[in-house]
């Protein structure tokens, strides 16, 4: 039977940081204990003082222990979205089913953190599912979401600039101040879409689909566009909730 040598036994321990902590812990436990025990005696006052110290160094430990665990959550959090934003990065510009999958995954990911901001320039979302999403100050520069299901997605201060819309769903999405200019929208359900603000200067779309949005208060459209909508659907570009005659008195 082969010796174990301690110089063997010490290696093991000190290559583990969790065995390392527990042996030292209980020979400083042993060195005091016994230390106390043979000079002082656990006895009268001084026992009384062990507790109250016992008990002080319980609620410490408490704290401590709290305190940790928030900084590890909050650690983890931000590798989390790290490593998310990281995948994203790693499937942009590939032009397969599966990075609109795998990116659809880390943007729903990320929402869950509450991070919003997300950026999706030259990003394949043909076909992706982003219903509701929250989608507030994104990136989708010339991103491609021909197809794409924006249903009630909120997509305010969104840059979607040059980006592929062509066909998307957009029912009832907020799209307050997003920046669509140069954006394909052929064929675009825009249902209900809220185009507040919105710069929509170069966009391809028809004053047919614009007939169905919320509301264009504040949108700046191409003049020709602009003047189809002042002749065709006026009440769009008054303020929401407000009909003109109101607001002239």
């Amino acid at each position: 039977m082969a010796k174990i040598k301690p110089k063997e036994i010490i290696d093991k321990i000190i290559t583990s940081e969790v065995k390392t902590a527990f042996w030292v812990s209980w020979l400083v436990f042993v060195f005091v204990v016994g230390l106390t025990y043979i000079f002082f005696k656990y006895k009268g006052d001084f026992l009384r003082s062990v507790f109250i110290e016992a008990h002080g160094m319980l609620f410490d430990l408490f704290v401590i222990a709290t305190f940790i665990l928030w900084l590890n959550k909050k650690a983890e959090k931000r590798r989390n979205i790290q490593r998310w934003e990281e995948e994203i990065d790693d499937f942009r510009e590939w032009d397969v089913k599966e990075a609109m999958f795998r990116i659809v995954g880390n943007i729903k990911r990320l929402n869950r953190y509450g991070i919003t901001d997300i950026y999706l320039r030259d990003c394949f979302l043909k076909g992706a599912n982003l219903e509701r999403a929250d989608l507030r100050e994104a990136v989708f520069t010339k991103a491609n979401l021909n197809e794409a299901s924006l249903a009630e997605a909120n997509l305010r201060g969104a840059d979607l600039s040059g980006a592929d819309l062509s066909g998307a769903y957009l029912m009832a999405a907020s799209l307050i101040e997003a920046d669509l200019s140069g954006t394909s929208l052929a064929e675009a359900n825009l249902w209900k879409a809220d185009l507040r603000g919105a710069d929509l200067r170069g966009a391809k779309l028809t004053i047919e689909q614009l007939s169905k949005v919320k509301t264009l208060f504040q949108t700046i459209l191409d003049s020709e566009l602009e003047k189809e909508v002042k002749q065709k659907y006026p009440h769009l570009l008054e303020m929401p909730g407000f009909p003109k005659e109101e607001v002239e008195e």
